[in-house]
């Protein structure tokens, strides 16, 4: 064979075996210099640049700890606190949301906290904060969102109970001051875990979507603070307590939005829309690499034009432990799939996943992801063992909480 003949077989040979590659190499390294570790952070982390310099910095809510805390971007991955003025008390965990609540330029921050309640704080662009919560209940909030809802400029909050107190509107008059809104359609006695904004039906108003204990709801606003259910073709399971994560984005690209749902007794669910309220699953063969889905998020990581989706959770719901990692699916633009495997993402060594969040942190392109880890003493499955698992898991008890808020950024 002359060495011509033999180029040409290396490269038939090298474009045959690239054809059955399962999935492009994505290599994600840590970002998470100066972020707290122990503790459990259940919440998703929030990002945002609240000081000005064109770097989003990050606030998380934990649970068994002293309540909400922010850090600030100093860009390379690391991170400095920035939590003056935020209230230390006993926090369950919760949501975070920012905005501009009293029209000053400046980032505010809104809180949910499930023992303490709903709590805003006023910015000064520093670091910096105070209290403006004025007329906020003790509303046990697991997670939280600000937008203006009944269209009069002023940014108003959506809070979502998982303690039998469904989802609560409290207008906003843009100084603090806040006002509860009892007759919005939304449910008052129900569980709710997660809430994603979003034009849902493409009327150029915020509608949301919401895991609540029955199954994934989406609710159409009408922009004056009344809302509609619309779900026509989101089954029910056959049980209840089984949806944590949502997260909305264009899937198939089709010009509509779609929703990602995490089903903790079933890996994540992807719902394509029609823009007019109306779903269809598509969520094939998602559930084969991910058996217990928690935190979702959707959005184009890589800048391929494609979204992609981030799924915290784990393999199998046989796993007991602190067994959880994240996962990153590549999206091909169509609603098909491709597992990312060695991506650089823990995956199977970490405790309780909760939350997962999206952002471009410097700006320059490719999302960088977030996640909020926590699990102490027994890291309990979503769901009722049997005599021989408990058995295993007192067997395996750690001795005190661990866990973490966590970057990584995508080479």
């Amino acid at each position: 064979m002359t060495r011509f003949q033999c180029f040409l077989v290396t490269v038939i040979m090298l474009v045959l075996t690239s054809g059955c590659a399962t999935a492009p190499r994505h290599k994600f390294l840590p970002y998470s210099e100066g972020l707290p570790s122990g503790l459990q952070w259940k919440c998703n982390p929030g990002f945002s640049d609240i000081n000005g310099d064109g770097l989003l910095d990050v606030a998380a809510v934990p649970r068994k700890g002293d309540g909400a805390r922010v850090w600030i971007n100093g860009g390379g991955g690391s991170w400095t606190p920035a939590s003056n003025g935020l209230l230390d008390q006993n926090s369950c965990g919760g949501g975070v949301d920012f905005g501009d609540i009293n029209h000053d330029g400046l980032v505010d921050l809104a809180v949910g906290d499930h023992c303490q309640g709903i709590f805003v704080y006023t910015g000064d662009g520093q670091g910096n904060w105070t209290l403006a919560s004025e007329g906020l209940p003790k509303f046990q909030a697991d997670d939280i969102a600000l937008a203006d809802f009944n269209g009069d400029g002023h940014l108003d909050l959506l809070g979502c109970s998982s303690a039998d107190q469904g989802i609560r509107m409290f207008l906003g008059d843009g100084a603090g001051r806040w006002r509860h809104e009892a007759s919005t359609g939304l449910p008052t006695e129900d569980d709710c875990h997660e809430i994603a904004l979003g034009d849902y039906n493409e009327d150029g108003v915020i509608d949301m979507a919401a895991t609540m204990i029955e199954r994934p709801m989406v609710w159409i606003s009408d922009g004056r603070g009344r809302w509609t259910a619309s779900i026509d073709g989101i089954p029910r399971p056959r049980t209840g307590g089984e949806y944590w994560g949502v997260s909305a984005g264009d899937v198939n690209q089709d010009g509509h939005l779609d929703l990602a749902f995490g089903r903790t007794l079933g890996g994540p669910e992807i719902f394509l829309g029609d823009g007019k309220g109306s779903w269809r699953g598509a969520h094939d063969g998602l559930s084969a690499v991910v058996g217990s889905a928690w935190g979702v998020g959707l959005g184009d990581i890589d800048r391929d034009g494609h979204p992609d989706l981030l799924v915290s959770g784990k393999r199998s719901l046989q796993e007991l432990g602190d067994v959880y990692g994240l996962f990153f699916f590549k999206g091909d633009g169509q609603g098909g799939w491709q597992i990312a495997e060695k991506s650089g993402l823990p995956v199977g060594a970490e405790p309780q996943s909760w939350g997962v969040s999206l952002a471009d942190l410097e700006g320059d392109g490719p999302l960088e992801v977030g996640c909020c880890f926590g699990s102490g003493g027994m890291n309990l499955p979503p769901f009722i063992p049997n005599r021989e698992e408990i058995l295993s898991l007192l067997k395996g008890a750690t001795s005190g909480p661990r866990g973490s808020v966590r970057v990584w950024k995508l080479k």
